[in-house]
């Protein structure tokens, strides 16, 4: 799929795909296609929720992993037993410093 500040759009069939979004501010669900919501964010920069009109409607079933890799050492909740490594030169910011 593409699309264009242009206003072109990419495959007509995934266009017309729908998605289910959730609103966070009143938990209402409600789909729209994929040229639909490309259309609701370029008119109004969001998607918006139909039932409360909130601009906090988020995609259903989208996982975002908020980590980085696994340490050595680490649970499967990411948690680590190792100790973070001392910089062995610490250095000095010289603090701000008044500009004239």
């Amino acid at each position: 799929m593409w699309t264009s500040a242009a206003g072109d759009s990419g495959d007509s069939g995934v266009m017309e795909m729908s998605q289910e979004y959730t609103c966070n501010a009143c938990k209402q669900k409600f789909t729209l296609s994929v040229s639909e919501a490309t259309e609701m964010r370029r008119a109004r920069g969001d998607i918006f929720c139909p039932h409360c009109g909130q601009p906090s409607a988020v995609k259903a079933d989208v996982k975002v992993d908020m980590g980085g890799p696994k340490l050595d050492g680490g649970d499967e909740t990411g948690e680590t037993t190792e100790q973070p490594v001392e910089d062995p030169k610490p250095r000095p910011s010289g603090g701000a410093q008044k500009i004239n």
